[in-house]
């Protein structure tokens, strides 16, 4: 949960009828995942299939990310930047200042 009680994600089912609990803030919608397909990701409702897009996102990405398949070097690269955008966009106007700090500790 993030913030005031939002989940990020949906309840996803893939093709082989596996079902993804990954929380969702609509708990009765189940979206099926095509692993082949592409996706954008909307924020507080979940992936939609799109045929092309600016920011779009693989089905085995979102696999990936339900623990239903291992990452690939394209999924581990697509759900960094899928992570990024949702942090984003929960914590709008505050910025992480991950790196900034870590600049001054010496490991």
């Amino acid at each position: 949960m993030i913030g005031g009680g939002t989940v990020i994600g949906a309840n996803i089912t893939f093709k082989d009828n596996i079902h993804v609990g990954v929380g969702s803030v609509f708990p009765s919608k189940k979206i099926k995942i095509d692993k082949r397909k592409k996706y954008e990701y909307i924020p507080d409702f979940g992936p939609k299939v799109v045929q092309n897009g600016k920011e779009t996102y693989s089905g085995e990405t979102l696999a990936a990310l339900s623990g239903h398949q291992s990452y690939s070097d394209k999924s581990v690269k697509e759900s960094r930047v899928l992570m990024k955008r949702l942090i984003d966009y929960y914590i709008q106007p505050k910025k992480i200042k991950t790196r900034e700090i870590l600049k001054y500790i010496s490991l």
